[in-house]
């Protein structure tokens, strides 16, 4: 490949990518990084000689932790499930089933009762009870989106941390979530009930109890004609 023609009037854009590690600071005053770029105005190959360097540029990364406590109906720690969450990509391609990726995975132990999801970032997600405890019915998806805003001072920060969970019209009472601006945390409690669950009003579960109550209904009303018919002889 030739070498590229450069004079002086060419621009060189330089990209550079960087990602958080287990290291990084949940909330509070976030990742601070900043780049400059320094190069060497020596045409020669080896590039010795005075060099320059670009202004400095500094961005500031932010990232939030999700906090799960699992309870019983009695208000008590709930040993035994496990827990997977999605984060929503609107611009992935395929289905709208497709467009939910794996945030980690599936978090779960015998005697795990809070669970912690730390590096998430804006964006909508669903939590989903992967494992549920035995004897408890499983508890209904949810699904909730991260918005953050951030002041234009330096140093940068975070002027507000929201949740706002999507309402599931199979739930009664609608999971809480609260935001802790910094420390940069969202919390909630969810609760499994135990017992078991009747099918929701309109599914599948509810057709075959019309159907089967229908034809109990239908035996019911031929035994009582059959009888008046064995009575009248």
């Amino acid at each position: 490949m030739a070498a590229a023609q450069l004079t002086k009037d060419s621009e060189i854009v330089v990209t550079y990518t960087a990602t958080l590690n287990e290291g990084a600071t949940i909330g509070g005053a976030g990742n601070p990084n900043t780049v400059k770029l320094e190069y060497s105005n020596n045409p020669n190959q080896g590039g010795e000689g005075d060099t320059g360097k670009t202004p400095e540029n500094k961005v500031t990364v932010f990232t939030f932790q999700l906090n799960i406590d699992k309870k019983d109906e009695k208000n008590q720690p709930l040993k035994g499930a496990g827990f997977t969450l999605y984060k929503y990509d609107a611009d992935a391609e395929g289905e709208e089933a497709d467009k939910w990726s794996l945030v980690g995975t599936e978090i779960k132990g015998e005697d795990l009762t809070s669970f912690t999801w730390e590096g998430l970032d804006a964006g909508r997600y669903k939590l989903v009870e992967s494992t549920t405890p035995s004897g408890y019915n499983t508890m209904e998806d949810i699904e909730f989106t991260i918005t953050a805003t951030f002041s234009d001072e330096d140093p940068v920060s975070v002027d507000a941390l929201n949740v706002a969970v999507t309402e599931n019209p199979n739930l009664a009472e609608q999971p809480v979530m609260s935001t802790d601006r910094d420390s940069g945390t969202i919390s909630s409690t969810v609760v499994n009930e135990s017992g078991a669950q009747l099918p929701s009003t309109g599914g599948i579960g509810t057709t075959i109890f019309y159907v089967v109550g229908g034809v109990l209904v239908v035996r019911a009303v031929v035994l009582l004609i059959a009888k008046r018919r064995v009575a009248r002889r």
